[in-house]
């Protein structure tokens, strides 16, 4: 049988290469006695946390465990976007000749503070 317990808080999504995906959280209202799982938003799951939908799958994790991986997929979401920040100063002072990035104080200024952030 399965762990969970009526009025337990779960969170359900689908595992792809960057985390959960299609993420969620809501109650369980009811366990039947072949252990299906009854949320309050109406999704149903089997005893093992698989979604039982014909073309959705969806698995039910722990609420605490979404909760984090939510909040580590926009920390590396807010990463990405600075570290395109910095390519895009870099780019834009290349003279072509080489390669060579002439920075002034300006943009070194900005570099440091962009790598200080990460």
């Amino acid at each position: 049988m399965s762990n969970y317990i009526v009025g337990q808080e779960v969170g359900f999504g689908m595992y792809g290469n960057h985390g959960l995906y299609n993420t969620g959280f809501s109650t369980i209202v009811k366990i039947n006695g072949f252990g299906h799982i009854k949320l309050t938003n109406g999704r149903v799951f089997d005893k093992h946390g698989n979604e039982r939908a014909k073309y959705s799958r969806l698995l039910l994790v722990d609420a605490d465990h979404l909760r984090k991986s939510n909040a580590l997929a926009d920390l590396m979401r807010e990463r990405r976007a600075t570290v395109s920040k910095i390519e895009e100063i870099l780019a834009s002072a290349r003279n072509g000749y080489g390669d060579v990035c002439p920075l002034g104080d300006e943009r070194k200024a900005q570099l440091v503070q962009l790598v200080n952030t990460l």
